[in-house]
């Protein structure tokens, strides 16, 4: 799948190096943890938007970074998506 079609050439560095770092932090927090000789697992999605002139302001960063999450949450499993202009609202 294309995470970063939708963006512009000079936004694909930044938008690379955010996937990158969740991709990074994902890894680490599926990591099993022993807690009292009980081992958990964690799991992760994640929704990111990348910054740009056409955010109206923080709330809609905010907004649309959460309908990014929640279609990682509601997608497979540990998944992360980007947020695209077309993305509206939840489908």
């Amino acid at each position: 799948m294309d995470l970063l079609g939708h963006l512009t050439d000079s936004s694909k560095e930044e938008a690379n190096e955010a996937l990158q770092k969740a991709s990074e932090l994902q890894t680490y927090l599926n990591e099993p943890i022993d807690f009292n000789g009980n081992t958990l697992q964690v799991g992760s999605s994640f929704g990111i938007r990348i910054l740009s002139i056409e955010v109206a302001g923080v709330e809609s960063a905010i907004r649309e970074a959460d309908v990014s999450m929640y279609k990682a949450k509601k997608g497979q499993k540990g998944s992360i998506v980007t947020f695209n202009s077309n993305d509206s609202g939840l489908t």
